[in-house]
C-alpha cells in the first residue's frame, strides 16, 4: 500500500485494453494515463506501472508528455537469465488469450510449437536490448530486480524496492486490487528443456506436438 496499484495498464490484448479505457471512461491513451495517475496513487504519491519496452514506445507516441507526467520516474528493470522458459511461457500465453477470445472444443490444451516460442524468443531479445539502449541514450541507470530472486523471495525483493523508493517508513493503506499469483513455469520448463535438444540435435522440423494436458 505505499507504491500505489502497479499493474499492466496497457496491455496488448484487446479485449483487456478495451476493458480498461472503458472501465475509466477514457478517451485517448493520455486521458487513461491522467486518470490512472489520479486514482491509482498511494497516499505518499507514488504511482506504479508495468511496461515492456514495446508498451513504453507506443505510449510515448500516443502520449508525448507521458515522461513529464510520471516525473519524477524509477526505474525498475526485471531481468530474467533463462530467456528460453520465458519464451516458452509467453507462447503459452498466446495459446491461452486466443483460447479465451476464440473457444474451440478443438484446443482442449497448449501444444508444443517450436516456431512460436523462438518468435517470442527474439521479442523478448529486442526488448531488452531496447530498455538497454534507452536507458543509455537518457543517461537512466535503472533499479535491477533478478526474477530467480523474486521467486524464491518476494517480499525481501519488495522490501528492497519500497527502500529504494524511500517509502519503507510511509503510512501503508489497504488497496483492493489482487496480487498476481506465482507463475506455472514447469510445461514452460519443459518445452524450452525440448526446444533446446531439438536444436543441439540438429532437428529442424519437428513432428506436431499433442496437445498438453
Amino acid at each position: 500500500g505505499v507504491m500505489g496499484a502497479p499493474a499492466e495498464y496497457f496491455s496488448h490484448v484487446p479485449h483487456m485494453q478495451t476493458t480498461i479505457m472503458r472501465r475509466f471512461d477514457a478517451s485517448s491513451t493520455a486521458d487513461l494515463l491522467a486518470k490512472l495517475i489520479a486514482s491509482r496513487t498511494s497516499l505518499n504519491g507514488i504511482f506504479g506501472m508495468s511496461l515492456n519496452f514495446t508498451q513504453f514506445e507506443e505510449i510515448r507516441r500516443a502520449a508525448p508528455d507521458c515522461l513529464s507526467l510520471l516525473a519524477p520516474t524509477t526505474f525498475i528493470l526485471l531481468e530474467r537469465t533463462d530467456q528460453i522458459v520465458q519464451a516458452a511461457f509467453m507462447a503459452r500465453v498466446v495459446q491461452r488469450d486466443a483460447k479465451l477470445t476464440k473457444p474451440s472444443p478443438a484446443q482442449r490444451g497448449y501444444r508444443y510449437d517450436r516456431d512460436l516460442i523462438l518468435k517470442w524468443l527474439g521479442r523478448i531479445e529486442r526488448q531488452r536490448l531496447g530498455w538497454i539502449r534507452w536507458f543509455a541514450a537518457n543517461n537512466i541507470e535503472p533499479y535491477l530486480v533478478n526474477y530467480d530472486r523474486m521467486l524464491l523471495d518476494a517480499p525481501a525483493v519488495i522490501k528492497d524496492v519500497v527502500k529504494a523508493l524511500g517509502a519503507e517508513n510511509d503510512h501503508q493503506q489497504p488497496i483492493a486490487i489482487p496480487l498476481a499469483n506465482a507463475p506455472d513455469d514447469e510445461i514452460s520448463k519443459d518445452w524450452a528443456a525440448r526446444l533446446i535438444r531439438e536444436i543441439d540435435s540438429g532437428i529442424e522440423r519437428p513432428q506436431p506436438d499433442r496437445a498438453a494436458k
